[in-house]
């Protein structure tokens, strides 16, 4: 059975992911800043619309035509300079700040993205480096894994089996293996947005809506008046994925959203570098240390990405001076 795009268009679904990366790095910053809060459950929503926008543009760039070696190349040259000049930076703050550790195989796997595993063997980090950073490990075993994950969904019966085994999978561990984060539906985006791209979203854009919102009251209320939390997993769960569907099938306000795209460029940096620039101002309440935080964090980062910007410019440049 033929492959076909989710409505609206692709460009606006384009649009719709970019800007919402925006919002939900700035979402998880403020959960990490607000420590404790409920916050916790929007940026669970927000590393869900990650993971599954990861899956999803992934799918549908190389779902017609796939060289592995090709797909593993273009990944090295986008992350590898871009995590190096990263590091690059925190070291520089590190020393700066005289921080311990920064000398240690700890730090090394940290400052390579891979402090997840760190984090899901239980092992200590006695360095300052892969604060948070989670994520970014499992994105990297998400591209590992994703020729064999390409190979499964190609017909729609594999991609279907993919995502129920997942959900099943993902739901089960989630239960039964707690790492202290919300990994397991994260995952489970991975999946789901592989599934998804190239493929029409099942359900119009305003029925995504009012079950997203649907969901969202009901567990404020079970929460807030009756007290009961065993529902969460689900009604955060169905709010992610009708969240997502949501970006895939209604186009959001452009002059509105368009201060967000601003930032586009530097969604790495910021996810990187946040927690490193909070300030907590004594005198000062949370929210307006938050705010100065933020725009720290949003001039450094921006800074970064233009810097990267400009010496790969130069480097390509240079190499095709000397290839010409």
């Amino acid at each position: 059975m033929p492959l076909t795009l989710a409505h609206p268009d692709a460009a606006t679904v384009s649009h719709n992911f970019a800007v919402a990366k925006v919002l939900s790095i700035l979402t998880v910053a403020a959960g990490h800043y607000f420590e404790g809060s409920l916050l916790w459950i929007p940026a669970t929503v927000a590393l869900f619309v990650f993971g599954f926008s990861s899956g999803y543009f992934t799918a549908q760039r190389y779902r017609s035509s796939f060289s592995v070696p090709a797909f593993w190349r273009a990944k090295i040259l986008r992350l590898v300079p871009a995590i190096l000049l990263i590091d690059a930076v925190l070291l520089a703050l590190f020393l700066y700040q005289d921080r311990a550790g920064i000398w240690t195989v700890e730090s090394l796997i940290a400052a390579l993205g891979l402090s997840g595993w760190l984090n899901w063997l239980g092992l200590p980090n006695p360095g300052p480096y892969g604060a948070g950073l989670w994520f970014f490990t499992l994105l990297l075993m998400f591209y590992l894994a994703y020729p064999v994950l390409r190979m499964m969904t190609q017909n729609n019966r594999g991609a279907l089996a993919v995502a129920l085994v997942g959900l099943a999978a993902t739901t089960a561990l989630h239960y039964s293996v707690d790492v202290g984060h919300m990994l397991w539906p994260t995952v489970f985006a991975f999946l789901l947005g592989s599934v998804a791209g190239g493929r029409r979203w099942p359900g119009a854009g305003l029925l995504q809506l009012a079950t997203c919102l649907g969901a969202t009251l009901a567990l404020g209320a079970l929460n807030a008046i009756a007290g009961i939390n065993s529902f969460n997993y689900p009604l955060i769960l169905l709010m992610s994925v009708t969240a997502c569907g949501v970006l895939l099938t209604l186009p959001l306000p452009r002059t509105l959203c368009a201060p967000a795209l601003w930032f586009d460029a530097c969604v790495l940096e910021i996810y990187f570098l946040h927690s490193y620039l909070f300030v907590r101002p004594e005198g000062l309440p949370p929210a307006a240390g938050f705010l100065m935080s933020m725009v720290i964090v949003l001039l450094v980062s921006l800074s970064v990405a233009r810097l990267r910007a400009r010496l790969i410019h130069e480097s390509t440049s240079h190499h095709r001076q000397q290839t010409a």
